[in-house]
């Protein structure tokens, strides 16, 4: 088996979900005040982001929260208003790894596209504009587009990566590898990619490091205090892969808001590789891994808890990740049939 990363807390950061039922829930119960306060509880002494740890915090009061939504939930009608009222309260934490989930309906906190201002981050991708730049086209459901882009005598290897549930097939590195080693860079785009298995994102990442290197540290929380984590975080490092190499490959990975928990993660490592520069707009964040719960009235609750990935400066990936060279990509641009974020990849490229 092809070693890619050797993390020495390799559970922790890999687990995506962890159902936990008996500690919170004894007995079924419909009761509105008691499944919120079952809720506020579960993400009280779960959520890795209250306290000040490596220097950083949500910087959210949940017990005010609870203070603030507790008389709507005891005026609530129905589920459907109880529910939003959940919802309400779980969108104060901006993290999309957190979520409810009942038989009628489905919460994503989708609050972390905002910035402190309440101001929406930069789109910075506008689907299909892309493969205009293409010479040609490969595509694998969407998932995956590949193909070159020629400006000024010069050729570029494109490859727009949408998410981390897979990995690139053998039959589709038997394809990109040709493409990558006539052209003169590459252009790695993962503008949607809102994440999938952090193993996929680890896998990809290895193609493009030429020797083993420390990207990061793994933090466990190891109780129910804001400030329970593992007192020394412990370093996970990339490996190269023995089948890819594109490491000496000049490489603009474009980020934007919609990069996310794998995603995130890719990110984060990619900028410890050789020969990659970051172009784009911030990453979405994603830092913790999430754990699934239930509430005494079956609704499922995930709250990002468990682990959080610090940088190698030990700074928390959470917030998300900074591009090198930051460009947004206007409604304008796009209209005129030109995607900013590329265009500045040519540049940098063409140098």
């Amino acid at each position: 088996m092809r070693r890619i990363f050797y993390i020495i807390s390799l559970i922790s950061l890999l687990v995506v979900t962890s159902c936990v039922k008996s500690e919170y829930v004894t007995e079924v119960n419909t009761d509105y005040k008691v499944n919120y306060e079952a809720m506020w509880k579960i993400v009280n002494e779960n959520y890795c982001y209250f306290g000040d740890n490596y220097g950083f915090t949500k910087n959210v009061n949940w017990q005010d929260v609870y203070n603030e939504m507790m008389p709507k939930v005891e005026q609530a009608k129905d589920d459907v208003e109880f529910f939003e009222i959940i919802g309400q309260s779980l969108d104060r934490l901006k993290d999309g790894h957190v979520w409810l989930r009942s038989p009628f309906n489905h919460h994503s906190c989708l609050t972390f596209y905002y910035d402190e201002n309440n101001v929406r981050y930069p789109e910075n991708y506008y689907r299909g504009l892309n493969t205009k730049y293409l010479t040609y086209v490969f595509r694998t459901q969407n998932k995956i587009i590949y193909g070159k882009i020629e400006r000024n005598g010069k050729k570029f290897a494109y490859i727009f990566f949408d998410d981390f549930t897979t990995e690139l097939s053998a039959g589709n590195l038997s394809l990109i590898k040709p493409i990558v080693e006539e052209c003169d860079g590459i252009i790695f785009d993962i503008r949607t990619n809102l994440g999938g298995s952090p193993q996929s994102a680890l896998t990809m990442a290895s193609y493009f490091f030429n020797e083993k290197t420390l990207v990061g540290y793994n933090v466990s929380k190891t109780g129910k205090g804001y400030n329970d984590v593992s007192a020394e975080p412990i370093p996970f490092y990339a490996v190269p892969s023995k089948n890819v190499d594109w490491s000496s490959k000049e490489t603009v990975l474009l980020i934007n808001r919609d990069v996310y928990s794998s995603g995130n993660l890719f990110a984060s490592i990619m900028r410890y590789a050789p020969n990659v520069t970051l172009v784009g707009g911030i990453t979405g964040g994603g830092g913790g891994s999430p754990w699934t719960f239930y509430l005494p009235n079956g609704w499922l609750l995930v709250a990002s808890s468990g682990s959080m990935i610090l940088d190698v400066n030990k700074v928390h990936i959470e917030p998300g990740v900074e591009p090198d060279v930051e460009v947004t990509l206007t409604k304008e641009d796009a209209a005129k049939g030109v995607d900013t974020i590329i265009e500045k990849a040519i540049e940098i490229l063409s140098k």
